[in-house]
């Protein structure tokens, strides 16, 4: 079934999860909430009118698009779209409000990117509306974060990049109107125009925030393979590696091997563990999946504790993996194993497939001193 021409608009496409997270966090700051029983509640809102309030912005920012495009003229269509901006604005003022009132913390743009692009928030509700050129009749978009920082936070970015985009969709308007009024466009060409600007600014958006993410982890490999060549020089000098206490983030612990201790980009520590003397492992959480270091690394499925990581660096230790994780296919069901190789103490090339390892779906780990089931080898 052919579908409105306002359906194909990014403007009005991210609307809907700001609805509908809008209810939702309103809901659970409400004292009586009837529904969502097993979602943690929120600190409650200044007043049940605060509540009305907010579910009614959030409504205006999506229906007045929708009734704008439906509109005879274009101008009746740039009126309505400009109430939808006003809404929008209305509603980021009640949860700046709302973040005032109970003392949660405004993160700025990059330490916001950071953090919710690490827990995946924003990727999945982009991903969900660029799937298809509209969204389908009931969109599984993922629940609210339970913690209320996290919360209020992302439901201000996604509001400034609905403003930024109704933004677009108004000027691009204004623009034609112009035009349209000195003989030049048909209505049909406008709509079709504007419906060309919505997927290019969908493109630019996931290619934005595909760039922002590996440029990260860039940071973030590169600070851990500081710190193992730092690390390694202060254990030959002082015969045994620092406690994890000495590495917290920005410390001055490791002059003159190191100015500072490296630190995440969101400005959090990496997770360094150090059993004995002669050996450590630092560990930390990519936010691109696909980088092909993570499968080097034998953390398709997690690795560290609780396998809350994906990649590390190390001297004389393996990482702790997920073993009886399954995930499409690229770590099979099997078992890891010691290598085969040597005569007294064993040992496989690293990073090899299946060279002295017991099969041909092993690879050597990357200190060559475990075999690791990879579904890649033997293919």
């Amino acid at each position: 079934m052919p579908k409105a021409g306002y359906e194909y608009l990014l403007a009005y496409k991210i609307t809907v999860p700001i609805y509908d997270y809008t209810v939702e966090f309103c809901t659970r700051c409400s004292p009586y909430r009837s529904h969502l029983p097993n979602r943690p509640a929120f600190p409650h809102l200044s007043s049940p009118r605060t509540h009305d309030q907010m579910i009614q912005a959030a409504r205006s920012g999506s229906a007045n698009i929708l009734e704008g495009a439906k509109q005879n003229s274009l101008a009746g269509y740039i009126k309505l779209s400009g109430v939808a901006r006003g809404s929008l604005e209305e509603l980021l003022k009640d949860y700046l409000a709302y973040a005032r009132q109970h003392e949660i913390p405004i993160w700025d743009k990059e330490k916001a990117i950071g953090k919710i692009g690490k827990m995946g928030m924003i990727g999945m509700i982009w991903e969900i509306i660029r799937k298809s050129p509209t969204l389908p009749d009931f969109p599984d978009f993922p629940h609210l974060p339970d913690q209320p920082e996290v919360a209020v936070n992302l439901m201000i970015t996604l509001i400034h990049q609905a403003n930024y985009l109704t933004d677009k969709l108004i000027k691009s308007l204004e623009e034609k109107h112009a035009r349209y009024r000195n003989g030049g466009f048909t209505m049909i060409e406008l709509m079709l125009t504007t419906v060309l600007i919505g997927t290019l600014a969908a493109f630019t958006f996931t290619n934005l925030w595909l760039q922002q993410s590996k440029a990260r982890d860039t940071r973030r490999k590169a600070a851990l393979d500081s710190l193992r060549v730092a690390l390694i020089s202060y254990q030959v000098d002082k015969g045994s590696f620092p406690p994890p206490a000495d590495l917290v983030c920005a410390s001055e612990n490791l002059k003159p091997y190191l100015n500072q201790a490296p630190c995440e980009p969101d400005g959090t520590s990496f997770h360094y563990q150090t059993p004995g003397s002669d050996k450590f492992i630092a560990y930390t959480k990519l936010e691109w999946e696909k980088d092909p270091v993570i499968r080097e690394k034998s953390c398709l499925a997690g690795c560290g504790p609780n396998y809350e990581y994906n990649y590390y660096v190390d001297y004389g230790m393996e990482p702790e993996l997920d073993f009886n994780a399954v995930e499409s296919g690229d770590i099979p069901s099997l078992t890891p194993a010691p290598p085969m190789c040597g005569s007294v103490t064993k040992y496989c090339y690293a990073n090899v497939c299946s060279s002295c390892c017991p099969g041909s779906q092993f690879r050597c780990s990357g200190t060559g001193s475990w075999c690791v089931p990879d579904s890649s080898c033997g293919n």
